[in-house]
């Protein structure tokens, strides 16, 4: 989701996702680069920075509204740890175990089986269900 918008952001909006979750980063076993949320769940990398540029799109236009649709995110996340059966599968979009809940219009990508819960991705919900297997089966 790259867009003019977002350009235009100041420095500090690149950083912005880290600073609102206290995000840390780590190396995986399998040398993959992580962020790490709070404790129970961990983000795909490309998944933090969905995240990132959901917040600069709508903050291009206002700031508040961008930082409650992440909060609102992040809640929904913070729910999952405790119930990660809660969402629904997608056999149209992949054939790995991935669960998926909607918030407004963005749909999150998570593995429920992993510890900590792994978040694969946060997309928007209306993109061709095409472009979304092709986006899960990048993320393996």
């Amino acid at each position: 989701m790259t867009t003019s918008k977002a350009a235009a952001s100041s420095p500090s909006t690149a950083s912005s996702f880290s600073k609102a979750s206290d995000s840390a980063s780590k190396t995986c076993s399998n040398n993959t680069h992580v962020m790490t949320g709070e404790p129970g769940f961990a983000f795909h990398p490309l998944a933090a920075q969905d995240i990132t540029e959901i917040w600069e799109y709508i903050a291009a236009d206002n700031p508040l509204a961008a930082g409650r649709e992440r909060e609102e995110i992040h809640n929904a996340i913070r729910a999952l740890v405790t119930f990660p059966d809660r969402g629904h599968r997608r056999t149209d979009l992949t054939s790995r175990p991935l669960r998926f809940i909607r918030v407004r219009q963005y749909l999150i990508a998570y593995a429920p089986d992993k510890k900590p819960l792994w978040i694969i991705a946060v997309v928007h919900g209306r993109r061709d269900p095409d472009v979304l297997a092709a986006i899960l089966k990048s993320r393996e």
